[in-house]
């Protein structure tokens, strides 16, 4: 089995290795190949993503291009992917080794397209990013195990979905643009799936303006 990893960046150099580094230590036997993005960086978020691209070539594919959002970064990528399924992975996530493991069985289903796991908030985060975790996890905890969407910080799809029902809409940002590809692929009959004890950490920026302009704007 086969999964490609589509992971854009912009402005991550604080947490792109760790999120690098948490697809590369992921349990289970598959094939990863991932494949990195990055929108126009202004720090070294480059730099780093190409020091790990040097250590793991087989592992890791990286594109740079101007700064064009994060949808476009994922279609990119996903000009790129080759696996049966497509993950997708932001660079201020960290995953649990045993993410994947905990996501894989749904898709015994064959009306599974999408699974999605738990965002959880690091411990060390400052009260700005705590707020933000707060808000996403009340959301996570209420949820029903089949849903309308799983979000693009932590998610598995089948690549068929791609094929199917076609790329991101680069119109769109943040929680609309997989909104969308969630709202074709269940509008077509499919199901969603969130796993609650898939865990994943998500840094979030630590500013009040990156919190407004995230969740507001």
């Amino acid at each position: 089995m086969k999964i490609s990893f589509l992971m854009p960046a912009y402005n991550a150099a604080a947490t792109i290795g760790a999120a690098i580094k948490s697809v590369i230590d992921l349990q289970g036997d598959f094939e990863r190949h991932i494949i990195i993005v990055d929108d126009g960086s202004l720090d070294g978020t480059y730099g780093i993503a190409e020091s790990y691209r040097e250590r793991y070539p087989d592992l890791i594919d990286l594109v740079r291009q101007p700064n064009r959002g994060e949808s476009a970064a994922l279609n990119a990528a996903l000009e790129r992917a080759d696996g049966e399924y497509i993950a997708l992975f932001e660079s201020d996530v960290e995953a649990s080794p045993e993410w994947l493991e905990r996501l894989l069985p749904e898709f015994g289903d064959e009306r599974v397209m999408g699974a999605g796991g738990r965002l959880l908030t690091p411990g060390d985060s400052n009260w700005i990013e705590r707020i933000a975790g707060y808000d996403v996890d009340r959301k996570f905890t209420s949820q029903p195990k089949y849903v309308r969407h799983i979000t693009s910080a932590n998610a598995i799809y089948r690549a068929e979905a791609f094929r199917r029902f076609g790329p991101f809409d680069e119109a769109l940002y943040n929680s609309c643009l997989d909104a969308d590809v969630n709202q074709r692929i269940t509008a077509a009959g499919y199901k969603l799936v969130y796993v609650a004890d898939a865990i994943a950490w998500h840094h979030y920026k630590g500013s009040l303006g990156a919190y407004l302009k995230r969740n507001y704007l």
